[in-house]
């Protein structure tokens, strides 16, 4: 697959008074997150689990989704996209539990 694809549909949300908006596509001044990094990056990048969010919203030191004052941006963008993909790709929990090691949301 690409790497620039995302099966990950837009938004926004805010947390802690702070506005994230993400996109689904690469527009200027944004940066490429895989959603579920570590280990799981390159399964990100496969299955098109990315967003494209603004470089302070990434590794900001205010906000970033990196940082612990993003924690619960990433915590909701992790469940956000386990339910797009589970329905893009008709899996069940256990099967993305199966694919990335754990499930981001409840059963």
């Amino acid at each position: 697959m690409n790497d620039e694809l995302s099966i990950v549909n837009p938004g926004v949300a805010m947390f802690n008074g702070h506005v994230y908006s993400w996109f689904n596509e690469r527009k200027p001044g944004l940066v490429r997150h895989e959603v579920f990094f570590g280990k799981n990056r390159q399964l990100s990048i496969k299955y098109g689990l990315v967003i494209f969010i603004r470089p302070e919203d990434h590794n900001g030191e205010t906000h970033g989704i990196h940082c612990k004052s993003g924690h619960e941006f990433d915590e909701y963008i992790k469940a956000y996209a386990q339910r797009q993909a589970m329905k893009y790709y008709g899996w069940s929990i256990s099967k993305f539990r199966e694919i990335f090691g754990k499930s981001y949301i409840g059963e």
